[in-house]
């Protein structure tokens, strides 16, 4: 599975290219030029995510802080909407927990397919209404079975007031029922609502997606097949029609084999003939709606747990102290400025504290101990017989020391691990983790980086590292291991951000620039380092 994202409207990003995240994406440019806010908008999603709150995204949280909706729209343009935009390949619904599906009636479990999709193509547009951040529009794009939906919404942005299947308005193809998304989460899985009068009032009550839509078929097919067809009879045939997403020359051709009785094979025999007809494109559009809503809840499913693996370090990291107060913790993971970084290690068993030890003096040649004294842990570091407080040693130390960590553990089999997780992808977003180290050990962050994705493929999740850094020896190096034949060049790429115009029109341009099998550079700006 391949993940693209971009953003449209946020901050100095008027709009990037879906950016492809490559099991190594670097981020250069000039300062204030979009890219640490194009890396944070994955800490944004986390926290919206982790939080339940009444809009879909939390601009301000534990990981990154945003502001509100008018300090993050570019220029300051409240009447603009902030989109983020999202492709996902090779996806197996296989892959996919359960509760993305809609319904539980009986009469239409069969319309639970697996699907491979090629690409899927999905974007959430968000506005501002009474102060408060809202959706305003989603939009579906499934290229393969030339399948497009389009949600606007209004007001509290949970009912759509509008939705198109393919140029098809929902309101023409069933009347009365409409879109609704029950959480205010970013990522949400739609349901159908239909509108009804109980004592004298106007109610809405869901309904399940693919009885309504098979209904809605059943009604179209019995104005086609012989009267003496039973209602039931016609439910299933509808099942049969509802699992294909459109119906073109080949799905009726496999209706038709396939068909209960003779009345059904003529129907497809003339629509065969009959491309023009009506009734067959009214059909197919709810082919398509019903595919589409199950697709959107799909493919939310995967971003949802996309961002919810994603780990975030912050480029001011805490400087190391002689002695930290011990505490019964468990710390599953590195907050943002490292600071947790002594109880995260002390809540390590003796084992993992071993590995993690033997790892980072493979790459950086000194091991990690954890000593506990007193009420107190320290860190010490140890080469060959001699160990010594981290306070004691330079600044750079107590700055990797928690980027080390971070990458180790995010590559390691989580003790939570699920099958879903086996073919997911974990994102590693990291600010500067080159700050305060030498050149010769910021070239060695690269050879970290290569260890983080060997040591993901054999484990799962699949790592995506996305730094942010200003190092070229660290990018010349990630050259030299491609030409080593340790990483393969189509791992690798640096986006490049570039801004232009000053002031509150500041824009950025996005270029990408790639390794070709010896190394070398492909479309690098000449000179980019020295001005």
């Amino acid at each position: 599975m391949r993940i693209s994202y971009g953003v449209e409207n946020l901050r100095s990003l008027t709009r990037t290219p879906e950016i492809e995240l490559r099991p190594i994406t670097i981020l250069i440019g000039r300062n204030s030029a979009g890219k640490s806010t194009y890396l944070r908008s994955f800490a944004l999603m986390r926290q919206s995510l982790e939080v339940k709150s009444s809009a879909p995204i939390l601009w301000y949280g534990d990981y990154v802080d945003f502001g509100d909706f008018d300090a993050a729209v570019s220029n300051g343009d409240k009447d603009s909407d902030i989109t983020f935009n999202f492709r996902v390949e090779d996806l197996d619904t296989r892959d996919v927990e359960d509760e993305i599906y809609y319904y539980n009636e009986y009469a239409y479990r069969s319309s639970r397919r697996k699907i491979s999709y090629q690409a899927v193509s999905l974007s959430i547009s968000l506005g501002e209404q009474l102060r408060r951040t809202v959706r305003r529009r989603i939009a579906l794009e499934i290229p393969e079975d030339r399948i497009s939906a389009v949600a606007s919404f209004e007001k509290d942005g949970r009912e759509c007031s509008d939705f198109q299947i393919n140029g098809q308005r929902l309101s023409d193809l069933i009347p009365n029922v409409a879109v609704y998304f029950r959480a205010s989460d970013i990522f949400d899985r739609p349901v159908l609502v239909r509108q009804v009068r109980k004592d004298g009032k106007s109610l809405r009550r869901v309904v399940g997606a693919a009885s309504e839509i098979g209904s809605a078929i059943s009604q179209r097919l019995r104005q086609q097949v012989d009267k003496r067809i039973s209602e039931e009879n016609l439910a299933i045939e509808a099942r049969r029609i509802l699992n294909h997403p459109r119906l073109d020359p080949t799905s009726l051709q496999q209706l038709r084999l396939r068909a209960g009785n003779r009345s059904f094979r003529k129907l497809y025999d003339r629509w065969l003939k009959d491309e023009a007809s009506t009734t067959l494109a009214e059909i197919d559009h709810l082919c398509a709606l019903n595919h589409a809503l199950i697709t959107v809840g799909r493919v939310s499913s995967v971003l949802k747990g996309f961002f919810r693996n994603t780990t975030y370090l912050g480029p001011a990291r805490a400087r190391s102290e002689r002695y930290y107060r011990s505490q019964e913790l468990e710390v599953s993971e590195i907050s943002p400025d490292g600071q947790n970084l002594p109880m995260f290690l002390a809540s390590l068993s003796t084992t993992e504290q071993g590995r993690f030890s033997d790892w980072v003096e493979e790459a950086f040649g000194f091991g990690v101990l954890v000593e506990r004294k007193e009420g107190h842990v320290s860190i010490k570091l140890r080469q060959r017989t001699i160990s010594v407080n981290v306070a004691d040693t330079g600044y750079g130390v107590s700055q990797i020391l928690p980027v080390l960590a971070q990458i180790w553990w995010a590559t390691q089999i989580p003790r939570n691990y699920t099958r879903q997780m086996r073919h997911g992808l974990r994102p590693i977003t990291m600010e500067q983790p080159e700050l305060h180290l030498h050149p010769a050990h910021q070239a060695k962050l690269a050879d970290v980086f290569q260890s983080a994705i060997e040591r993901s493929n054999a484990s799962g999740p699949e790592a995506v590292l996305l730094i942010e850094t200003h190092s070229e020896a660290l990018i010349n190096r990630l050259g030299e291991l491609i030409e080593y034949g340790k990483i393969a060049a189509n791992d690798v790429q640096v986006v490049i951000f570039s801004a232009r115009g000053e002031g509150e029109e500041l824009n950025t341009e996005i270029s990408t620039s790639t390794f070709d099998d010896n190394g070398a550079l492909r479309d690098w700006p000449y000179g980019f380092f020295n001005y």
